[in-house]
């Protein structure tokens, strides 16, 4: 029998762990997990068209001033809709915190992606 076995019951061998065979500790990152619920920057202006009418001349990137290939972070939870007015001039944050508050959207963090 080598240095590195131990007999069990019934005559099986089991190696035992040697240095090498020891587990390595791993560093473990602190995190949270939470829902994010990601949007194409085109498929929110349609929407923003379908459920306020008024809106007709919204369009993300123009609002938002970004060009291609880059993504927003929205909470419906951090911005104003004390002003309506029929949104004459609303950011996007203010804008999913209204979409939530009226019931059209799900209250949380979005991303819209903006990729033409």
């Amino acid at each position: 029998m080598f240095k590195s076995e131990t007999t069990l019951r019934k005559g099986i061998t089991k190696k035992k762990p040697t240095k090498s065979m020891k587990t390595i500790k791993k560093h473990i990152l602190k995190k949270t997990t939470r829902t994010v619920h990601e949007v194409d920057y085109q498929d929110l202006n349609d929407f923003v068209h379908k459920v306020y009418p008024e809106m007709k001349d919204y369009h993300f990137v123009t609002q938002q001033e970004c060009g291609n290939d880059c993504c927003f972070q929205f909470d419906t939870n951090s911005g104003s809709t004390d002003q309506d007015e029929r949104f004459p001039k609303i950011s996007n944050c203010e804008l999913f915190a209204k979409l939530a508050e009226d019931g059209h959207i799900e209250h949380g963090d979005y991303i819209v992606n903006v990729c033409w």
